[in-house]
């Protein structure tokens, strides 16, 4: 069984440096070259570090390439003119705790609320199928 890693605070994650002693990028592992940077060579990099190790960060960043819309149903939730981001969830295709990767964002997709909960009832079921098989 699988247990989600959730994130860690950026303060846990200390500066890297190169063979030289220079800083290198937590993400790409290049030389920072800014010395006002201290973890990341540039912002897309910092991004892209985010939404590798936070949910927060793939759930905004997935939201934004679906474009508030839901995988399943194709909807948007809205109250009046506005898209309702409270009203959409990130779900994992493959379930973490059945082995999928936690944040590649090829097995997250934005859910709304309802079919969010149909989804979780599936996945409910094949985790207790799962854990049934492996007591024996």
């Amino acid at each position: 069984m699988y247990y989600r890693q959730r994130h860690r605070n950026l303060s846990d994650y200390e500066p890297l440096f190169d063979a030289e002693g220079h800083r290198v990028c937590l993400n790409c592992n290049k030389r920072i070259m800014d010395p006002a940077r201290l973890k990341y060579c540039d912002d897309e990099c910092a991004g892209e570090f985010f939404r590798k190790n936070d949910h927060g960060a793939l759930r905004t960043w997935l939201i934004f390439k679906c474009n508030g819309t839901c995988a399943l149903c194709g909807k948007m939730p809205r109250v009046g003119d506005v898209i309702d981001y409270s009203q959409l969830v990130m779900d994992h295709v493959e379930p973490v705790c059945l082995g999928g990767p936690e944040f590649d964002e090829n097995n997250c997709q934005i859910l709304c609320r309802d079919c969010d909960r149909k989804k979780t009832a599936e996945d409910r079921k094949r985790i207790a199928l799962q854990r049934k098989n492996e007591r024996g």
